[in-house]
């Protein structure tokens, strides 16, 4: 079994939050499809799980540990680490801290961790005989967010990034019809210009942006056709509404000062616990109701599957069973 020694433990650096953003950005349209309530909290978490899967892969690669990355033909489910290990499909599960008092516990004491449980949501661990080609990597991020405007000015003033998105309703993102929305236009009743960025899908399914300046009631048109507009990013926040005229909507959207959320997601450490194959976990994992606190004080929102970290096996094996089966390959 495990122990806190077996740990790999990595920094978080901020381009690894600026990757998470570029893929969650693209999600948008699968958070869509899935009907998803919380986009802005579900956006960090993927800013999150996308920051950890690409400080793995950059270990895996310093540390020639053979190992094959799966393309995706489209930004389809977010959580989907397409890595493949010794043979093996790679699933990495990554759990958030994000309350000071667990952060510092895990900083100043990680052997602490062997007793948090893992989680999977049960709908995600295939049955037999699928789950045999399966290993699960766990991991835990240490991070802070900052959600309230005054914080957020605060992190400017002190020099740190923010990324504020507002993202907009499903409904209103695309046309009825399923044409394209065509070219938008925007206007801001602000005391100053807001520089305003727009993501979205082409006519080709391609995601795309364009970047406005908007003066203080005045309209301004972007230049690109779009098919769906996901999202408007804004370089600080704006203290007035900003109208978006669709074409294919008779009234402007509107975006009042308090609905913009930022998805910057200030990382700290990682910690690499442990691993297991999807049949031995499937086998020993316990279901979890939704509702259940967890180690990381946050309820779980599904039914899950968890074991304690103490149960997992360490990496070093994982990673020696790699490059053994890459070797008789």
């Amino acid at each position: 079994m495990v122990t806190s020694a077996d740990f790999l433990t990595l920094s978080y650096s901020d381009d690894l939050t600026w990757a998470g953003i570029a893929y969650g950005l693209r999600s948008l349209p699968y958070f869509y499809s899935q009907r998803c309530e919380n986009i802005p909290e579900r956006l960090r978490q993927i800013v999150a799980y996308k920051g950890v899967e690409l400080a793995f892969k950059r270990y895996l690669v310093a540390r020639e540990i053979p190992h094959e990355v799966w393309g995706s033909a489209q930004f389809a489910n977010p959580e989907d680490c397409l890595l493949n290990l010794g043979g093996w499909r790679c699933a990495l599960s990554t759990s958030l801290l994000l309350e000071k008092n667990r952060i510092r516990l895990a900083h100043q004491s990680p052997q602490t961790l062997l007793q948090a449980q893992t989680v999977i949501p049960a709908e995600q661990v295939p049955g037999l005989p699928q789950v045999r080609n399966w290993i699960y990597v766990f991991a835990f991020l240490t991070a802070l967010i900052t959600g309230t405007r005054q914080r957020v000015e605060q992190a400017v003033k002190a020099g740190q990034h923010v990324h504020l998105i507002h993202s907009l309703p499903a409904d209103v993102s695309r046309s009825r019809d399923g044409n394209p929305i065509g070219k938008v236009t925007l206007k801001c009743d602000t005391t100053e210009p807001v520089e305003v960025t727009l993501g979205g899908q082409n006519i080709k399914g391609e995601f795309q942006t364009t970047r406005l300046m908007l003066i203080p009631r005045e309209r301004v048109e972007a230049l690109v056709n779009f098919q769906t507009l996901s999202y408007l990013q804004v370089a600080k926040w704006p203290d007035g509404v900003i109208g978006v005229h669709i074409p294919t909507w008779e009234e402007p959207y509107l975006i009042s000062s308090s609905q913009w959320a930022n998805i910057w997601v200030y990382g700290m450490r990682m910690v690499f616990v442990g691993y297991l194959q999807g049949e031995t976990f499937a086998r020993k994992a316990k279901r979890l109701p939704s509702g259940n606190r967890i180690f990381s004080g946050q309820r779980t929102q599904t039914e899950n599957l968890t074991l304690p970290v103490h149960e997992l096996r360490p990496l070093k094996e994982l990673f020696a069973r790699t490059r053994e089966w890459s070797n008789k390959a």
